[in-house]
């Protein structure tokens, strides 16, 4: 479970054409030509926490070295992190976040992740309150609230942490 929120977290959706993302076209994302990009869904827009953004998915047989060479030598200067399994390579250029994310599976011994690119000015600029009219316990704590529409349907994603737990269904006590 802790992997799926985390794969929640950092990388939702993939698209392709013009995005609806203010200020973000698709073109401006930075992909090396040695990985696959895959689309796997048509016009979709997302929102997350407020700040519009783009994202592709890309696999590829070449090492995270090589995909970082690739954008050490496009980009004056990249950031790398690590969240769990996930490389995170970052940078902003003109006020936007460019995120390249990047797993390793072990069993095609190959690399995927996503590529994506989101507006801060326009994150910046808002006063965003996560989980705006969604109804939750005293004292929930919302970590991201994701809003997205694919071909006409609107959809919300929402990640929110609390102290009360309900157990198993085979551990609830019987009456």
């Amino acid at each position: 479970m802790k992997g799926f929120i985390c794969n929640v977290i950092i990388f939702l959706v993939l698209y392709t054409g013009k995005s609806h993302a203010k200020g973000i076209d698709i073109n401006e994302l930075l992909v090396p030509d040695f990985v696959k990009a895959q689309i796997v869904t048509d016009n979709m827009n997302m929102n997350m926490n407020g700040t519009d953004m783009i994202i592709i998915q890309f696999y590829t047989l070449e090492s995270f070295e090589k995909i970082e060479d690739f954008y050490r030598k496009s980009i004056k200067e990249i950031k790398i992190s690590e969240i769990g399994e996930w490389k995170i390579i970052s940078w902003m250029e003109d006020k936007k976040l460019n995120t390249v994310q990047v797993a390793y599976n072990k069993l095609e011994k190959a690399h995927h992740g996503f590529i994506a690119i989101s507006n801060l000015p326009e994150a910046i600029s808002q006063k965003i309150v996560l989980g705006k009219n969604f109804p939750s316990l005293k004292n929930s704590v919302f970590q991201n609230d994701i809003k997205a529409t694919d071909l006409n349907k609107k959809s919300r994603t929402i990640w929110l942490k609390n102290e009360r737990v309900i157990p198993p269904k085979n551990n609830r006590s019987q009456k």
